[in-house]
């Protein structure tokens, strides 16, 4: 399993747990408020568990983006591919 595959399970894991919801709802494409039911305070806790679990930082301007986990996942890997760009 590949690095991006594994952290779309742990996410997946994450919301389904955060949305008490079985995983197999957990869609790349599932909408996390209107069709998981996460609020908005669910949502900051979920940025900032993935900003920790992964170690990525989100730019304030780029959460209201953030409404499913495969814009999230998008975000983590556009991350992770700077980095390395970047590392020496």
């Amino acid at each position: 399993m590949h690095a991006h595959d594994r952290m779309i399970a742990r996410l997946t894991v994450h919301v389904a747990e955060m949305a008490h919801v079985p995983r197999h709802r957990v869609r790349l494409d599932a909408h996390l408020v209107t069709e998981l039911g996460l609020d908005s305070l669910d949502l900051l806790c979920l940025h900032a568990w993935a900003e920790e679990e992964f170690a990525a930082r989100f730019d304030d301007d780029r959460l209201a983006e953030l409404t499913t986990i495969g814009a999230i996942a998008r975000v983590l890997r556009e991350h992770w591919d700077a980095r390395r760009r970047w590392a020496p």
